[in-house]
């Protein structure tokens, strides 16, 4: 995705800001799916995601760390939603792109990248 974007942008110069829209949601799209999560909302001021009750692409554990690590040492508000969601609070002084690749750049440390 990020070399469509370089590639896009050397042909044809500045992207318009739809375009770079999509590219951010397409980035967060990607990360979604390893996630597992079924439902995403995104609104100006936050995220919603919705999991199937029983994915196991997050622990309970390093989930209940990150939520700590989020709302605590970064102040990113974040809580959970029963029965299987989350709400995650964007940076809504920041333009959408950048909104969205902070969220996704966040929640990829929700992957168990020790797995193989």
């Amino acid at each position: 995705l990020h070399d469509v974007e370089l590639e896009l942008r050397d042909l044809f110069g500045p992207l318009p800001d739809e375009l770079n829209n999509f590219l951010a949601v397409l980035g967060l799209k990607r990360l979604l799916g390893k996630l597992q999560a079924i439902k995403a909302d995104i609104f100006n001021e936050k995220l919603r995601l919705v999991w199937n009750e029983t994915a196991t692409a997050v622990e309970p554990s390093r989930l209940v760390n990150w939520l700590g690590t989020m709302g605590g040492a970064r102040g990113v508000p974040v809580r959970l939603l029963p029965p299987a969601g989350l709400e995650y609070g964007l940076d809504s002084s920041l333009p959408i792109p950048d909104r969205l690749r902070a969220a996704a750049q966040n929640l990829s440390e929700l992957l168990d990248n020790t797995k193989a």
